[in-house]
């Protein structure tokens, strides 16, 4: 059975992926491959459709959560906040418990320092120390 443009075409408009028409057709994934190159049939939009992205703005606007968005939709959190961004939304932060501002380490000037630990003498050459 030799797939036509239209065939291909059709399904390249329903948003199925090669893999799938592959499996559907019983044709290997190089052929599918091969027949989209040979008819010119343009790659499939992986872009959210139009309607998605008015939900998203729609639902953020009632104060749904990006979560709560991303469950309802079948997205990404990801995906949500950069339809957010690009509305100009502000997403909301995760809380993450930390600090706005969280120094973890200081530069220094090294300067070898010999130590002792169990029994072993090494050179501590780091060139950073933490805050106690």
């Amino acid at each position: 059975m030799e797939l036509t443009k239209e065939q291909l075409a059709g399904w390249r408009r329903q948003g199925l992926s090669n893999v799938k028409i592959a499996e559907m057709t019983g044709k290997s994934l190089g052929t599918v491959n091969m027949l989209f190159s040979r008819y010119r049939i343009p790659k499939r939009s992986r872009a959210v459709p139009e309607e998605k992205r008015e939900a998203i703005i729609g639902m953020k606007e009632k104060g749904l959560s990006t979560k709560e968005i991303a469950g309802e939709l079948g997205l990404a959190k990801c995906t949500v906040n950069n339809y957010i961004k690009e509305a100009g939304l502000r997403p909301e932060k995760e809380d993450t418990g930390l600090p706005e501002v969280l120094v973890m380490a200081v530069p220094r000037v090294p300067k070898p320092i010999r130590t002792e630990i169990c029994g072993h003498k090494y050179w501590d050459v780091t060139d950073f120390f933490i805050r106690g």
